[in-house]
């Protein structure tokens, strides 16, 4: 609902307010009991909630530019690859130049579980690093489902959301720097799953496009994959063929058509996918 003679946007749980003359877009998505909005073309917003409930907070990433977030008179700044959790039931962000923002509203249970939550008593803002290598194929994940859902062309299946969650997890749990003497590098093959469970559904995604979104050579990749029995093509074609099949199983995908599943699922044609399903079947069973 907008409120346009005070440009007010309500949801079922906050008052978005954006200076006269601004437009904010939103969209929505629910996690874990967790709800996650994405704001986009953000300069300056006030978010407030609408009954605030006990130890309920506000986590904020920002997608491509630094932002400001600010809590009464203390401001504190956001960077691409940071978690900001406020505690208070008002907060604004601003930034110089119109970028996407993601905000989710959550309960502290659900943030504990997360490892997010500080020792009492916690102050209005705090900021966590995450490591950019989940952080940026979960980004890249919310982004697509956000997309989805925003054109109604699909359901969303909960075992994606579920692993969304897992992403956000990891994001903050994996070190934060793994070149650094201190952190247990993260293996390059579960780099290259994270990877490729966000964007295998683009088709255009190839071993070589895997490769530069890590940047690592492909033949560096290629020969690590190969020493673990697999490569960057059978991760792509088991990643596809899984969303396949759960499109398939879907009511959304049943009533589009096995052309539009395969095509959804990353694939470039129906026959391709069907021989990645048998293949996938197979595995499975033997």
């Amino acid at each position: 609902m907008l409120d346009r003679a005070q440009n007010v946007r309500y949801t079922e749980n906050l008052a978005i307010r954006v200076p006269e003359g601004g437009k904010v877009s939103l969209g929505h998505l629910v996690i874990r009991r967790t709800d996650i909005y994405r704001l986009r073309n953000v300069t300056r917003v006030t978010l407030t909630l609408l009954e605030p409930q006990r130890d309920e907070v506000f986590l904020f990433s920002t997608l491509s530019l630094p932002i400001d977030v600010t809590v009464g008179s203390e401001t504190s700044g956001a960077q691409v690859h940071e978690v900001v959790i406020v505690n208070e039931p008002r907060v604004e962000i601003s930034t110089p130049i119109p970028t996407d923002v993601i905000v989710a509203v959550s309960q502290a249970c659900v943030i504990e579980e997360m490892g997010l939550r500080a020792d009492e008593p916690t102050p209005s803002i705090r900021r966590l690093a995450v490591n950019r290598l989940v952080g940026l194929p979960l980004i890249a994940g919310l982004t697509q489902a956000f997309d989805l859902v925003e054109a109604g062309t699909v359901s969303l299946d909960p075992r994606v959301l579920d692993f969304l969650h897992v992403l956000g997890r990891s994001a903050v749990h994996l070190p934060h720097d793994v070149e650094t003497d201190d952190a247990d590098p993260v293996p390059l093959l579960a780099r290259v799953r994270a990877l490729i469970a966000a964007l295998h559904t683009d088709p255009e995604l190839t071993p070589a496009g895997v490769a530069d979104a890590l940047g690592i050579p492909l033949r560096t990749v290629q020969r690590t994959l190969s020493a673990e029995g697999t490569s960057i093509a059978n991760e792509l074609r088991v990643a596809r063929a899984r969303t396949a099949r759960s499109l398939r199983e879907s009511d959304a995908g049943r009533a589009s058509g096995i052309a539009r599943v395969a095509r959804d699922a990353g694939f470039g044609s129906v026959s391709s996918m069907r021989r990645a399903l048998r293949e996938l079947d197979a595995r499975e069973i033997g």
